[in-house]
């Protein structure tokens, strides 16, 4: 609000009436258009004030130009520049030229201005959000000291019910999911969603000034069935009222609070969201909770859930037949190499479509920098390259367990001559024989340091309660480094 502009008599006049109607300071002055200090100013003097007369300024000369200067956007270091370049040039000092410039700025811009209008939303109408950054949170934990966290606040216009999230990261998938746990927090889905021109709502605008959508986000929306707006760039009144939702949170929860970790915060916000909309709200003299229950009625229906829904993603093929989301790999058939495909991402789930058609899904990995695979998808090429086949039946082997790394491992530095068949057979016995038999025995075995596929082979064929006796014998003939076991010798011993 401007704190120097002079009120005329009716505002002078409306400034007391307002007060008597019980209105605040800061009240009447956005009213008004003055500041807070101005209105109580006038309620200590009288209505009708002597003027002082204008002394005209060395500057105003240059009035019109300014005039122009502003509108253009014109520097005033650049103004002062070229006033002394004038013919007559300006003479005066630096600091009177800035200061009367600044009073023509607010003046030109009164002028241009909007007016202000305040409104309220019908029920179901609108829900403002926007995202808040805390940085150095205050967990008390302190692996997890001096991290930084961001929330999701979000707030129905007309019942003035709040919900607040608090996250580790503001990309669109985590904007997505959240704004689907408010609906389903809210009890349904509203018409309008407003933002503050977050770049994972809006890459900017077009030359008509109209919202350039992201692709997943118009799309979300559609799907959903919302109509999204963002806050028309300068435009303070409608900047204002979403941005106060993250002040509102910053000077309302955080303040002389402490967080053990995420969960100890997750069981704060939440009671303190109960407290604030079972709380008398000065807009309605309501409780938000209670209006939100009239409000309801008018949402549209919530189609999905946060966790159900599949983000989407326009995604290639890399020539190794993967697409790559967040950091992890997951293999699509190699029929499809170089093509772009859709992607649709649950929080449980990958599903990657081709003309509306399924062709690969994956369980979803939260893990960082894994490659999630599908042998199917590599038949075709496996067939003409038999040493593919190993090198990723050997991948596959060594993800199943520690123990079975570290078995494979050693088989490749010991046996490398034998690595096809080894790796071959050892695939096939964990396929036929399940993962737990499998790594049981491999355990067993390299307990014993006693390295092969045949000798894996010969314990899943036996009971287990045989193993030990097996493993007792293998442990009493030299280190296979120096004898080649012969398969026949063991089996005999066996029997």
């Amino acid at each position: 609000m401007p704190r120097g502009r002079m009120l005329d008599v009716m505002e002078r006049s409306a400034v007391k009436v307002l007060k008597r109607r019980g209105l605040t300071n800061v009240a009447i002055g956005a009213a008004l258009g003055c500041h807070r200090t101005t209105v109580a100013t006038v309620l200590d003097g009288p209505v009708a004030i002597a003027r002082l007369r204008n002394r005209e300024s060395q500057v105003d000369p240059w009035r019109a130009q300014i005039e122009t200067w502003v509108t253009r956007g014109t520097p005033i270091r650049r103004m002062l520049e070229l006033a002394r370049e004038s013919d007559p040039p300006y003479a005066g000092s630096r600091s009177a030229f800035y200061a009367r410039v600044g009073q023509i700025r607010d003046t030109v811009q009164r002028a241009t201005a909007d007016a202000m209008i305040r409104f309220e939303g019908l029920p179901g109408e609108f829900l403002q959000v926007d995202w808040g950054e805390v940085r150095h949170f205050p967990f008390l934990r302190p692996d997890l000291q001096e991290q930084t966290r961001y929330f999701l606040a979000a707030r129905l216009k007309h019942s003035r019910f709040m919900v607040v999230q608090f996250t580790k990261d503001m990309e669109l998938e985590t904007l997505i999911r959240g704004l689907l746990r408010v609906f389903e927090r809210i009890g349904g889905v509203p018409w309008v969603l407003t933002f503050d021109n977050m770049k994972t709502v809006t890459t900017g605008r077009d030359v008509e000034g109209q919202p350039l959508w992201t692709p997943a986000f118009v799309k979300f929306a559609t799907e959903i069935g919302f109509h999204p707006e963002v806050c028309a760039p300068g435009a303070g009144n409608q900047k204002g009222s979403v941005e106060n939702l993250v002040g509102f949170v910053k000077s309302n929860f955080l303040p002389e609070r402490s967080f053990l970790d995420d969960a100890d915060l997750a069981v704060q916000q939440d009671a303190w969201l109960e407290r604030v909309n079972g709380e008398i709200s000065q807009a309605h003299q309501a409780r938000p909770i209670d209006i939100l229950a009239g409000e309801q009625p008018a949402f549209g229906a919530l189609s999905t859930t946060a966790a159900d829904y599949g983000v989407l993603h326009l995604l290639k093929v890399t020539p190794e037949s993967v697409v790559h989301l967040a950091t992890n790999r997951y293999s699509v058939p190699v029929a499809y190499l170089g093509q772009t495909m859709v992607v649709r991402a649950t929080a449980g789930a990958v599903r990657v479509f081709k003309d509306q058609t399924l062709v690969a899904e994956h369980r979803r990995c939260y893990l960082r920098y894994k490659r999630i695979r599908e042998r199917s998808h590599y038949e075709e090429v496996l067939q003409r390259k038999p040493r593919a086949r190993v090198m990723l039946y050997r991948d596959e082997l060594v993800a199943v367990a520690l123990s079975v790394k570290s078995y494979v491992t050693t088989i490749c530095r010991r046996m490398r001559d034998q690595l096809a068949p080894q790796i071959l057979e050892l695939h096939r016995l964990w396929q036929t024989h399940g993962t737990e038999p499998f790594t049981q025995a491999v355990q067993v075995l390299l307990a014993a340091q006693v390295f092969g596929a045949e000798y894996v082979g010969t314990l899943l064929t036996r009971p287990v309660a045989d193993w030990d006796q097996a493993v007792t014998w293998l442990r009493g003939v030299p280190a296979q480094t120096t004898v080649d076991r012969d398969l026949a010798l063991y089996e005999r011993y066996v029997h």
